[in-house]
């Protein structure tokens, strides 16, 4: 109904492999996005790099494959570019735009946030290393129970609170494991400018 209608279809698997690449492309997806643990939000759940997965996903497909995991700027996109992917999916760059509809408070955290300040909370979400993120990434480690952890996340607020209300000191930012490239808060138009320099 889609294609009937001149759309198209953009696969993206939560925990991307070769084999479901295939069976979309059989199904009729148009564009496959291979992502990378390297990515904020919900991780996947093979801890295979963007750099893995995007060749992986190139040699196996006939259809164009973007990359989403760890993009912020415009060396990434070459670089996945050089791995045969013809667009990229970005989420965690645009976190920290004018547009955006996260608290200020946390643009600037993000932008002044180096790549090594974040930590694992549950088995599936990566967060910049707060106090109460600390909290819970210790209490992963203990357990390593990712549901537990991920019902407390829920329970303290989620993203809600810290993301988009900036009450730092509930809930979790979530973010790509390469945020310590993301140097300004710019606007959408400057971002995807910026990643053609």
């Amino acid at each position: 109904m889609i294609k009937q209608h001149h759309g198209m279809v953009i696969f993206r698997p939560l925990t991307p492999s070769v084999q479901e690449a295939q069976l979309a492309e059989q199904l009729g997806a148009d564009i496959i996005v291979a992502t990378g643990h390297d990515e904020g939000g919900v991780l996947p759940n093979r801890e295979a790099g963007t750099f893995t997965v995007v060749p992986e996903f190139v040699d196996a497909v006939s259809v164009p494959v973007f990359a989403a995991g760890g993009i912020n700027d415009h060396r990434a996109v070459k670089a996945v570019q050089a791995l045969g992917a013809v667009g990229v999916y970005v989420g965690t760059r645009f976190l920290a735009t004018e547009e955006a509809p996260v608290a200020d408070n946390v643009k600037q955290l993000i932008v002044d946030t180096p790549s090594q300040a974040t930590v694992m909370v549950s088995g599936n979400q990566r967060a910049i290393a707060t106090p109460q993120a600390q909290v819970y990434a210790e209490t992963y480690a203990e357990t390593h129970d990712t549901s537990a952890s991920n019902r407390q996340i829920g329970r303290d607020g989620g993203l809600r609170e810290s993301m988009l209300l900036g009450h730092l000191d509930h809930g979790i930012i979530t973010v790509n494991n390469g945020i310590g490239t993301i140097k300004q808060i710019q606007s959408v138009h400057e971002v995807i400018e910026s990643f053609f320099e």
